[in-house]
């Protein structure tokens, strides 16, 4: 974190001057703001239910009423009507106008169940004291004003409403009434009526038919079979007389349909309809039929019977009175045969009666179909007519209710607001501006301006810095860093080996550092090393590095060429004080030898070529193969060869030219080369399939703190510190 820190240490005097100004504005603040007052108040409130209550007149639950009152105490329109009210500011000033000038805030809560707190704040000391008292008086003036001005509009058009819908009640009254009179209602229920019974009746019938034919169906198979006794055939053409379906027994109730037609429009009913009060009939036992004929004979025939078994005891057959018993039952029984044939008879004329009775009846069924369907038809519009009453009939009902309420609760108050007392009161020492809070605030100011501006520059900033931020950048090798230093010393490249090697210059050694990092990675490699400089943009010291590169690479006995491609603007020659021509580009047209172009220094190891005359498209011959075969020849006549190219970006012979290259190096400028042109130039190099073997940070300034933590062992510092080592009459450490 500490090197972070340090790399702050640039904004230092910009962190102290924004510092300073956040406190300076916290002082004017203090001297030219107005002072604000403050008020805290109690308000108790209370409610009070209306004697008749209506929903659409204040009819709200006390939660709502509290939200209401609360609601129009606290709007801007309240609060400005009360200020003007104390005449504070214009007579029509707006509430953002009250704001921005003697009433700063108005704020209301609810304490509890019963209490409102109201927090004023005012510039004006006799503002807070006086505004809750004005508050309340506002609002009663209000609210009657209101209230009266409501209810008697509301009373006005409520009796008008009350006249449309008395006479919507009246005309859809006769809409009803003409409704039954044009579709004949009353006649069309008698007819149905008539008919009502016509599928009850089918099915009894039906029921009846099948019992008949059933009996006769037995009393033939038994006939059959043998004699029959009478009486048997008696009961089984008797049992078809009866049914589920026949008419009531005794004792059960009977309750006739309802004769209202509403009803019957209303509800389908197949009940006839009756022109009497409905009442309800008990079946007496007269009302039923008395027993059969031979029902009787049935048990005087038994009652002979037990007779003669009686009379066996006693009498001998040929007696006189046994002889009338068996007279008598003889009688008897041809009176059963007589019965029996009667019966018979009635059997089949009824059974004949029923079959007619079921096809008058199915010659009816559609006529009382088509009166069904009719009524059905009537009985659903009926029904929507008379919803619709039911829909005027309860708004009418609910705005009689109003305008009851009205009437009697129109002139009485339902809330009721009283001030109790001050909790707080400011009106001689004022909250603000204070001392201690306004100094913490400008210090918090300050602070944040001097931490957070430096920080969104640094944010802003993606300008290179340190060795580090770039490695992290680019996932590329950091081959060395290249110190600030003299121009006139750094373009000295035909300079001489240094005398004295206990006072190395420490910048020579950042060249010599960048000398053995190349040698260790192409190190391995047979024959000419071929190495090339490059950078981003235009500037950045690439040709200054690959010509100390050249110059400390000679000093250690290796031959070297320094070869200038930049056929744009290179300037090697400038650096050896000669002109550009000869140079490489007459040698790639055929004017001059290859061997001409070279040019000596009075270093034995350290041979360079210039870039020669070049024309605006010079730049095309090094896309050639002459440049390889070029480079091939110098292979076998140097041990290093350094490359100074044009820059990546905006030029197209740069990813052209590293295909002769072992190694492509990047110069970076410190602090003026964009981080996204860096990235965006390795990218162009890496599709091209460049051998990156890294690159360099180039012309950091030591002078400033944060590169001296970097950088310490760079600086001109850490050599004086060995060179003070030696000085006489120092004795060496003991561990030396």
């Amino acid at each position: 974190m500490l090197h972070y820190a340090v790399g702050y240490l640039k904004y230092g005097r910009m962190m102290i001057l924004l510092l300073l100004l956040g406190v300076l504005a916290g002082v004017c603040y203090y001297v030219y703001s107005p002072a604000v007052y403050q008020s805290r108040s109690l308000i108790d409130y209370k409610f009070f239910a209306l004697p008749v209550a209506a929903d659409g007149v204040d009819g709200s639950t006390a939660v709502r009423a509290v939200r209401s009152v609360q609601s129009q105490l606290s709007s801007r329109q309240m609060i400005a009507w009360t200020a003007h009210a104390l005449g504070i500011g214009r007579a029509n000033a707006s509430f953002e106008e009250l704001r921005s000038g003697p009433l700063r805030k108005v704020e209301l809560g609810l304490l509890d169940g019963a209490t409102m707190q109201l927090d004023v704040f005012s510039t004006n000391p006799n503002v807070v004291r006086e505004f809750p008292q004005a508050l309340i008086n506002q609002f009663d003036t209000y609210t009657r004003e209101k209230r009266f001005a409501f209810f008697e509009v509301a009373l006005k058009r409520y009796n008008e409403e009350l006249g449309l819908l008395k006479k919507k009640i009246d005309e859809s009254l006769e809409v009803k009434t003409n409704f039954e009179r044009d579709n004949e209602v009353n006649e069309l229920l008698i007819k149905q009526n008539a008919l009502a019974q016509i599928p009850l009746d089918i099915l009894r019938v039906q029921h009846k038919i099948r019992q008949y034919d059933e009996v006769r169906s037995i009393v033939e198979s038994r006939v059959q079979n043998g004699a029959m006794d009478p009486l048997e055939h008696l009961s089984l053409l008797d049992s078809a007389k009866k049914s589920s379906l026949d008419e009531n027994p005794v004792g059960q109730l009977v309750v006739p349909a309802t004769g209202d037609l509403k009803d019957n429009l209303l509800t389908p009913s197949v009940a006839p309809v009756a022109a009497i009060t409905p009442s309800s009939i008990v079946v007496q036992p007269s009302m039923v039929e008395g027993l059969n004929p031979w029902h009787t004979l049935e048990r005087d025939k038994r009652k002979v019977e037990t007779e003669i078994a009686e009379a066996a005891r006693v009498y001998l057959e040929d007696h006189k009175v046994m002889k009338e018993l068996r007279a008598k039952q003889r009688q008897i029984s041809e009176a059963l045969t007589t019965e029996l044939d009667v019966e018979r008879k009635r059997f089949e004329v009824e059974r004949l009666r029923l079959g007619d009775q079921l096809k008058e009846l199915e010659s009816k069924l559609p006529e009382y179909s088509e009166m069904t369907e009719k009524l059905n038809k009537l009985r659903q519009d009926y029904k929507l007519g008379y919803e619709g009453d039911l829909a005027w009939t309860k708004a009418y009902a609910d705005l009689s209710k109003m305008v009851a309420t009205i009437n009697f609760g129109g002139d009485k108050d339902r809330v009721d607001l009283q001030f109790r007392e001050f909790a707080l009161l400011r009106d001689v020492d004022p909250i603000s501006p204070t001392k201690s809070k306004l100094l913490i605030l400008a210090v918090v100011l300050g602070l944040g301006l001097a931490i957070g501006v430096p920080l969104g520059l640094e944010q802003l900033n993606d300008k290179i810095t340190s060795l580090a931020a770039l490695e992290k950048l680019t996932g590329l090798k950091g081959l060395g860093i290249v110190p600030t230093a003299n121009s006139t010393f750094l373009e000295g490249v035909t300079r001489g080996i240094e005398t004295d090697p206990r006072k190395p210059n420490h910048v020579l050694e950042c060249y010599r550092v960048l000398r053995a990092h190349l040698g260790l990675q192409l190190g391995n490699r047979e024959g000419a090393k071929v190495v090339m400089f490059t950078s981003a943009r235009p500037s950045e010291g690439k040709t200054v590095t690959a010509a100390n590169l050249a110059w400390t690479l000679q000093s250690i006995g290796v031959k070297t060429l320094l070869v200038d491609l930049d056929f744009r603007k290179g300037r090697v020659h400038n650096l050896f004080g000669v002109n550009r021509s000869p140079g490489f580009c007459q040698a790639l047209t055929g004017e001059l030898a290859l061997e001409d172009v070279i040019q000596h220094t009075h270093l034995t190891n350290f041979h360079f070529c210039t870039r020669g005359n070049t024309s605006a498209g010079s730049a095309e011959l090094l896309c050639r193969l002459g440049l390889e075969e070029s480079i091939n020849i110098w292979r076998q006549q140097y041990d290093w060869i350094i490359l100074d190219t044009p820059p990546v970006l905006g030029l197209s012979e740069t990813t052209n030219l590293q295909r002769v290259a072992d190694a492509v190096v990047l110069v970076v400028k410190a602090e003026k080369t964009h981080g996204r042109d860096v990235t965006e130039a390795i990218e162009q190099l890496m599709r091209a399939g460049a051998p990156m073997a890294g690159f360099v940070l180039n012309n950091i300034d030591m002078s400033k703190v944060s590169n001296y933590y970097y950088y310490y062992y760079s600086s001109s510092y850490y050599y004086q510190a060995f060179e003070e080592d030696d000085m006489p009459g120092r004795s060496a450490p003991a561990s030396a």
